[in-house]
Parts: structure tokens; sequence; C-alpha cells
């Protein structure tokens, strides 16, 4: 079941889990319990999931129980509440992809980060998500700072009605306060930090 409006976002901590199979008997009970979206992880030993209003725990963790894993507590995902028509597509390098599974696992992370709309693609070595305007999305991207991936800078994808823009060489002249080159750990908390501080914030590969 995909979420719906007014969804909200939680992480539930699931023990027990070694295999992909053991991600999918994770995701059926859950989503047999009533969750939406859910989206099992066994490396790092959790699944997410959204549900509409409180979450039932009790149901929760006892479909996890019945299907022979051991839940953890359950946690509210720091995500933003989507607005349909305020959001922005983007691009997004991602090396070391290799299979269908790394797919998941970087969409995993991205939704996990609060983006929406993610399609991770390993043969085009990218991921495409979307956001509404306002939000920087190179916060969403430094969720993949924690995973065995290595993320480019995020660009803007361009619609029709718009023309194609990149590095805010077109157009509007964009003055940035910040550049920074390299797609590292490090440089994704230098930019992090700066728009913290309201800086405008370009990053170059």
């Amino acid at each position: 079941m995909e979420s719906g409006a007014g969804d909200t976002r939680f992480r539930i901590r699931v023990g027990g889990m070694t295999c992909p199979s053991c991600e999918h008997h994770v995701e059926k009970a859950l989503s047999e319990a009533g969750a939406r979206d859910v989206a099992a992880d066994f490396r790092r030993g959790e699944a997410l999931l959204s549900v509409n209003g409180p979450p039932d725990t009790a149901t929760l963790t006892n479909a996890v129980q019945g299907a022979g894993y051991t839940p953890g507590p359950i946690e509210p995902v720091d995500s933003i509440t989507l607005s349909e028509g305020e959001l922005v597509e983007y691009r997004v390098g991602v090396e070391g992809m290799t299979c269908a599974d790394c797919e998941r696992h970087v969409s995993e992370a991205l939704r996990a980060g609060g983006a929406t709309d993610v399609a991770a693609n390993f043969r085009r070595g990218e991921a495409r998500f979307k956001a509404p305007a306002g939000v920087d999305p190179v916060r969403l991207v430094a969720a993949l700072a924690d995973t065995q991936y290595r993320p480019g800078a995020p660009e803007r994808v361009a619609t029709e009605a718009e023309p194609a823009q990149r590095n805010g060489h077109a157009g509007g002249g964009d003055q940035y306060d910040l550049v920074i080159v390299g797609s590292g750990g490090g440089a994704f908390a230098a930019a992090i930090a700066a728009t913290e501080r309201g800086a405008k914030v370009m990053m170059i590969e």
C-alpha cells in the first residue's frame, strides 16, 4: 500500500532479519497489520512504515513477533509534510549501486531522509526524488552518508514549463555564498552547516 495524505512515517526496530527473504516476511506482516509503504532493511535491523494517525503499537509489534522476528521500539521519522502542488524533482548521481537491491536500499535511505517519489536506477547510477520547493535537497541526500553508496551533488530536474538551468548559470544569474567541490561526508556536513546559517550553497562533484 502506498502512503496517503496525512500519513506519518515511523521506524520500528526488528531483530532477527538476516536476508532479503526476511525483509519480505516483515513487510508482509506489517502491511497485513494495516501499515502502508513498508520497507524493511535487514542490514539496518529496521523497517520503515506509514500510518494515518497514531500507530497501533501493539498490533504492529505483534505482527512482527508473529512473523518470527523480535520487535523493538517504534519511533517517528523526522520527515517533511509534502504538498503535491509544491514538489520539485531532483536528480542525484549515486556511485556503488550494482543491482536491484542497491536501488531499494538507496530509495529507502532517501525516503527516510524525507524525500518522496524516489526512484533509484543502478544502470544509470542515479536516483530521482521529489521534495518541497523550500527544502534544501542537500539535506535529503545527506541520508546516504551512512550507507555504502557515494552520492553526488543533487540537481534540479527542469520541467517542461521552465528552461533547464544547471549550476545557476542560466537565466537568473543566481549567486552562491559557498561553492563546495567534492561529494564525501565532509562535503555534505559543510553544506548542511552552511545552509543552517542561511547560506546559499552549490556543490560540484
